[in-house]
């Protein structure tokens, strides 16, 4: 009980410290889906750190005769009990890609032998640290950040019954920044392999797919980090893959500093992709919300040394560390950048985080630029690098460059690059929910007739049903014709 009260506590910061543009997302956050030990079936695992385990889930087996128990954090009432059934069947579905049998979703949870390891004061901040995870997540809403979609039926009273009793489920990602920058490297020297088609050819334009076939067919191919610029070969297709890829990372930074969130330790090997290649920005144990007195982009914060040193800002890389602010996601943003379009690791000469505070902070020594690149690339990563933060451009202004390089190398396509088609397919998943949800009510609410002020009661709520179903179908189908058109 003691470290429920102690989570307790701390969510209860957690919200009073939420910046107010974050307030409305949180306080309309997806619902989580609550499931037990026995319903999950574990699969291989995928990684560990010092204080938890990853796993991937084979398969749910959901049952839905869930009771509430005293080991529950929460009272759910009926409608949420509601919401949180609909999700679990939700996720059943989709456990699995129908294109790829690939799994969907992975669970965390502590190491076990932290009990052993560490006394119990250590043993309550690693399990502090990852229900404030869950909490974290649930605030944020952008396709491009990773999902929290499932928690424990207990919630955080699961610790009580050891490390394993509370754990949370994210999207499964199946490929890390870092790994798909080794598969471009291997790409632009030869061939591309069959087993990339289906992924790549899904994000081709109709000219880049024609370049594919060409490829596979025997055609010559050069240099992804030569000119930028589109021809008829196989580096099109790659090229349009980190510009793609680096356009969505984009979107997920905009979307953390428009809600006041400075991310502070972005490298490839935070960035992955889930079942769907979608890029997917995970792990926020270093990000935290800037102070909302003032401007973040151009006020300076006494805040701690936090992130990787070979992706970190010089004003951050020293020790002390200089007052900074957002500006210090936007250099990391530059660095990783660059790695995307030359598939080189950044001061690949550095042996040492002394040598690379020596050389990046006091030497200003920066990775070089490919001259043959086209001059908005060249004049934009520069900014970026700016040991001057004030030079540097925002995170917003780095969105709207990649989607204006984008749309070029399309010759012009914008067709799938709008606000509103990027941010579109966790909209629609979110309607598509919501859609069940009220035809439930609905269902429910049409069963009632006890007594004449049950059937008043109910068509009126079955009236608000119908019409919010109405709405919620038309602006699916709106949606879908958009996207086939």
């Amino acid at each position: 009980m003691y470290i429920h009260h102690v989570f307790w506590l701390c969510s209860q910061k957690f919200v009073n410290s939420l910046p107010s543009s974050l307030k409305s997302d949180y306080n309309h956050r997806d619902t989580v889906a609550p499931f037990r030990t026995k319903e999950i079936i574990l699969g291989k695992l995928l990684g560990s750190g010092e204080f938890s385990h990853v796993y991937e889930i084979s398969e749910f087996r959901p049952v839905d005769d869930i009771e509430l128990d005293e080991t529950s954090s929460t009272i759910r009432s009926l409608g949420l009990v509601d919401a949180e059934i609909a999700v679990r069947k939700l996720m059943k579905k989709r456990e699995r890609s129908r294109h790829t049998n690939k799994a969907s979703y992975a669970l965390k949870h502590l190491r076990p032998v932290l009990l052993e390891k560490y006394d119990v004061e250590k043993y309550i901040q690693a399990a502090t640290d990852l229900a404030m995870e869950a909490e974290f997540l649930n605030s944020l809403s952008d396709p491009n950040i990773i999902k929290l979609r499932g928690i424990s039926f207990a919630g955080p009273g699961g610790f009580s019954h050891g490390p394993k009793g509370y754990f949370i489920i994210l999207d499964r990602l199946h490929e890390t920044l870092a790994d798909r920058i080794k598969r471009w490297k291997k790409q632009k020297n030869g061939p591309f392999l069959i087993g990339n088609v289906r992924e790549l050819g899904r994000k081709a334009t109709e000219l880049g797919r024609k370049a594919l076939t060409a490829t596979m067919l025997g055609s010559e191919t050069s240099s992804v980090s030569g000119s930028l610029t589109r021809s008829n070969s196989a580096t099109s297709v790659v090229l349009e893959d980190q510009l793609d890829v680096g356009l969505q990372l984009a979107s997920a930074l905009a979307y953390l500093h428009e809600k006041n969130i400075i991310f502070r330790d972005l490298k490839p090997a935070n960035v992955g992709f889930d079942v769907r290649g979608d890029v997917k920005l995970f792990d926020f144990g270093l990000a935290t919300f800037m102070s909302e007195d003032g401007d973040p982009y151009e006020d300076e914060y006494e805040m701690s040394g936090a992130g990787s040193p070979r992706y970190m800002a010089p004003e951050v890389l020293v020790n002390p560390p200089k007052p900074y602010n957002m500006k210090v996601d936007v250099y990391s943003f530059g660095i990783v950048l660059w790695e995307i379009l030359s598939l080189q690791r950044p001061y690949a000469h550095v042996r040492s985080q002394d040598e690379l505070v020596d050389y990046v902070a006091i030497q200003g020594g920066r990775p070089a630029i490919n001259d043959e690149w086209k001059e908005p690339v060249k004049k934009t990563l520069a900014s970026s690098f700016s040991a001057d933060s004030t030079a540097r451009p925002t995170i917003k202004c780095c969105y709207d460059f990649l989607r204006k390089q984008l749309i070029e190398h399309r010759d012009g396509d914008a067709s799938q690059l709008s606000d509103s088609y990027i941010k579109r397919r966790r909209s629609m998943a979110s309607m598509q929910l919501e859609l069940s949800l009220h035809v439930h009510n609905y269902q429910q609410q049409m069963k009632k007739e006890k007594t004449l002020g049950h059937k008043v009661s109910a068509a009126m709520t079955a009236v608000n049903s119908v019409a919010k179903m109405n709405t919620i179908r038309n602006t699916l189908r709106l949606s879908t014709k958009k996207e086939e058109e």
